[in-house]
């Protein structure tokens, strides 16, 4: 069955802005133009990325298929963001898919260029593993939402991390957040049939409110002070 697919406004970002600036004038220098087609894999799940990747235009849908067969989903890689740089610098596989979620472009640097300019440069190496360790935060954050003693805790703790990660602002303290209840249900690890009827009742408790593949993340006194999203991504606190 076809996954429907809502087209998303794009913030288009600087390619590689979350590199420092030199860094990132390098390797727009060094890039190859590629584009996708939907469903195309990108970045295959086993393999060391031989590449320094960012998404220009587009989505790259991050998930996992487990022995058993079910699909496990992790997030979106976004326009502007880096995609595999851990496998591309630690030289180990990557442990999920990157596919195109409608038409994708992307930029593509050998790594080497990358891991030269770390060896050369103390400074550099230290940014690029802050960047990194934020991705790492990242991924351990979201295990932790997934680890909550109850499914409507878990529903909610992810919609939480995927709507700070993925989400666009939406007034002073809520997220709009482009996702499928199929997603969802795969992020958590329970049917669709038992998500929606979470998702039902986290609405009518005031956390959410429900869209066609689309959730409004309400509130933000969760959101930590010491978050590892930039501080333009923060809203204001709830009073």
């Amino acid at each position: 069955m076809k996954r429907k697919r809502e087209r998303t406004r794009e913030t288009v970002s600087e390619p590689f802005a979350g590199f420092p600036v030199e860094v990132a004038r390098r390797l727009r220098q060094a890039a190859v133009h590629r584009c996708w087609s939907n469903g195309s894999i990108v970045l295959p799940v086993g393999r060391v990325v031989p590449w320094v990747m960012v998404l220009t235009h587009g989505r790259l849908r991050m998930a996992a298929t487990v022995e058993d067969g079910r699909e496990v989903f992790f997030r979106w890689h976004v326009s502007g963001e880096a995609a595999g740089l851990v496998s591309a610098v630690s030289d180990l596989p990557l442990p999920v898919d990157a596919v195109a979620f409608d038409d994708c472009e992307t930029l593509h640097v050998e790594r080497e260029v990358l891991l030269d300019m770390m060896r050369a440069d103390g400074n550099v190496a230290l940014a690029i593993t802050r960047l990194i360790a934020q991705h790492l935060y990242d991924t351990v954050h979201l295990v932790r939402m997934r680890t909550e003693s109850s499914l409507n805790l878990r529903v909610l703790g992810v919609l939480r991390h995927l709507a700070l990660v993925n989400g666009t602002s939406h007034g002073p303290a809520a997220w709009s957040l482009s996702v499928s209840q199929t997603d969802i249900a795969s992020a958590v690890g329970a049917s669709r049939q038992r998500v929606n009827a979470e998702l039902r009742a986290l609405e009518q408790d005031g956390h959410i409110q429900l869209g066609y593949n689309r959730v409004i993340v309400v509130g933000s006194s969760w959101v930590s002070t010491k978050s590892w999203l930039p501080n333009e991504r923060l809203p204001t606190q709830d009073k």
